[in-house]
């Protein structure tokens, strides 16, 4: 019987070998990366005692933590990779030694981290959103459309205790079971009726990784249809008799939005997600994407998914009354969130927005 030979790591293709030049182009750059991670990791100490202080603590020390992670997992990964190849070699080895002895060292030094976040009093705790890939503006974007929606007084929106290209840092939440929906409807209606200066906002709108135009147009139906659907429609993927229906309802869009009525103060993302509840049965509103528009707008993204107690809506219409046939036009406003989860996450989503679409299609 042959006996099938293990070939070296010598003996082996360069074509059958995993390239690891996209995380280090050689032995030398990781050196660098390492000896960054030396050298800077003592740092932590900078936060020990003090992580209590404020939220804006507790947020550089996530954000310097953050970085540094990002390194230890690059080098890391470098490292275990090439000891797979070769487990014999002794470079390989060396580095996977000096690594484990440099994760020790880390360790002691932050341990003092989880206990002190542990010992932090409920009401001193914040909510630190960031994420790799913001783009710069982004948070002040939403910090801005937070203090916004909070001026009027309606709702509660978490305070904005810090904002970089980084990080946003919120007054934490408490969140509870379901409040009063009469409330939130009155509220929401304050909030509106508080009103904008004009139809669209200072920035682009950002949804995730999409940008949409913000800028004002000379009336409402006509920013509806040429900063919110028509953008999209080359992206949503809809049947070419979809892509019909969205164009027709832009050319009647006049003729579809209702009587004229002034901008609104408006969430711009609101659906029941972005509406917490908080201990004492008030909501809070969180995740804007805030900008002056139609109010119809807001209720009709309200009810997309799972839709409010009808309670909320009467409250609302009690307060601030709705033009006649808004009932009509709930579709018309869901069809940008739809088009927007169309080209976000594909899937049945565009055929729902073709389906609200023409229903408006004579």
């Amino acid at each position: 019987m042959d006996e099938t030979k293990t070939p070296t790591r010598d003996e082996i293709p360069e074509a059958d070998k995993w390239d690891l030049s996209h995380l280090f182009s050689s032995a030398d750059k990781w050196n660098e990366d390492f000896a960054w991670i030396q050298s800077t990791y003592p740092r932590l100490t900078n936060w020990k005692g003090r992580i209590g202080e404020s939220a804006r603590t507790l947020a550089e020390l996530l954000e310097f933590d953050k970085a540094l992670d990002l390194k230890i997992e690059r080098v890391s990964h470098y490292a275990s990779l090439q000891l797979a190849e070769d487990s014999a070699n002794p470079d390989y080895l060396a580095r996977t030694g000096q690594l484990q002895n440099l994760f020790t060292k880390i360790g002691e030094t932050a341990s003092f981290i989880v206990p002190e976040i542990q010992a932090i009093d409920d009401e001193s705790f914040a909510f630190v959103k960031t994420r790799a890939d913001v783009p710069p503006g982004d948070y002040a974007n939403e910090a801005a459309g937070l203090r916004w929606l909070a001026e009027p007084g309606g709702l509660r929106v978490p305070e904005v205790l810090g904002v970089s290209d980084e990080v946003l840092v919120l007054d934490w939440v408490d969140e509870g079971g379901r409040g009063d929906p009469a409330a939130f409807g009155a509220g929401l209606a304050e909030v509106h009726a508080a009103g904008a200066d004009e139809f669209g906002g200072a920035a682009p709108l950002r949804l995730g990784p999409l940008a949409l135009p913000n800028e004002p147009a000379a009336d409402w139906p006509a920013f509806y249809a040429e900063r919110r659907l028509l953008p999209l429609l080359e992206h949503a993927g809809l049947t070419r008799f979809g892509n019909k229906a969205v164009e027709s309802v832009c050319a009647r869009i006049h003729e579809l939005a209702g009587p004229p009525e002034p901008p609104a103060r408006l969430h711009g993302d609101l659906w029941s997600g972005n509406v917490l509840w908080g201990r004492d049965g008030r909501a809070w509103l969180i995740d804007p994407a805030a900008y002056g528009g139609h109010r119809e707008v807001d209720l009709a993204m309200l009810r997309l998914f799972g839709g409010p107690s009808r309670r909320v809506l009467d409250a609302y219409d009690e307060a601030a009354p709705l033009a006649d046939g808004h009932e009509e036009r709930v579709a018309l406003w869901q069809l940008f969130p739809l088009m927007v989860h169309a080209v976000l996450f594909g899937g049945g989503y565009g055929g729902s927005a073709e389906a609200a679409a023409r229903r408006y299609v004579r």
